[in-house]
């Protein structure tokens, strides 16, 4: 009986202690970063409307001190967000995947995830979300010439539903990569799910990828026309 209830407390300890690190992680994520990321988006404006404008080495190096800072930043999230001997969380792989592309885009995109994403994600949907963003994100950082990136992550508010969206505000893909593998495989894999994908570009300019699976296998996909999709919707 002593040793179960050890084990039990032991338990409850590392459960609350993980929960305080996600909380912390979630955090620095949401507060932080987002802070940093419009200051160093202030810098960038303010010389420019500045009638002198300031040493550009001097601006360049603030820059790339916000950006180092917010690379180590989401480096000590991902390591929060993980609990010991376990496989990476799927908002981790999501923000390690986002480092790893900031060094081909040259700069930070903007992310916003939403939603339980560790808890109520398949593991083979958690794989296939992580290799869409990252086709997405390669393919912005080859074809797009975009100065920005914008990546959302959400749980809709049934719970039912896993959406990925990423934008940017380059100069559109070409017609010949419309129909090249990459954008095939992103199909398919929203299709394994019974799940659904657009590739295309607003009237407004850029490139959006849109991808959408259920996470109620056993529903599959419902178009519902009269109902907005949530990512979708928030731009």
């Amino acid at each position: 009986m002593s040793g179960n209830h050890d084990q039990d407390v032991r338990e409850l300890i590392d459960r609350a202690v993980f929960e305080e690190r996600d909380r912390i992680a979630r955090d620095l994520h949401d507060l932080v970063i987002q802070r940093l990321f419009a200051i160093g988006l202030g810098i960038q404006t303010l010389n420019k409307q500045l009638p002198l404008p300031a040493p550009e080495e001097q601006l360049k190096g603030f820059v790339a001190e916000i950006d180092q800072t917010i690379r180590d930043i989401r480096t000590s999230i991902f390591c929060l967000q993980q609990r010991p001997n376990t496989t990476p969380s799927l908002r981790g792989e999501i923000l390690r995947v986002i480092s790893e592309a900031t060094m081909a885009l040259g700069y930070e995109p903007t992310v916003r995830l939403e939603g339980p994403l560790d808890s109520v994600v398949p593991a083979e949907v958690h794989l296939d979300l992580i290799a869409t963003l990252r086709e997405a994100l390669s393919n912005v950082a080859r074809h797009a010439l975009a100065q920005r990136v914008w990546v959302t992550v959400a749980i809709d508010s049934t719970m039912s539903r896993l959406e990925l969206q990423v934008e940017d505000d380059g100069v559109g893909l070409p017609d010949s990569l419309m129909r090249r593998s990459g954008l095939e495989n992103i199909a398919r894999r929203a299709n394994r799910h019974r799940g659904r994908s657009r590739v295309y570009s607003p009237t407004d300019g850029g490139t959006r990828v849109f991808w959408a699976v259920p996470l109620r296998s056993t529903l599959g996909w419902v178009p519902s026309p009269a109902e907005p999709v949530a990512v979708e919707a928030n731009r």
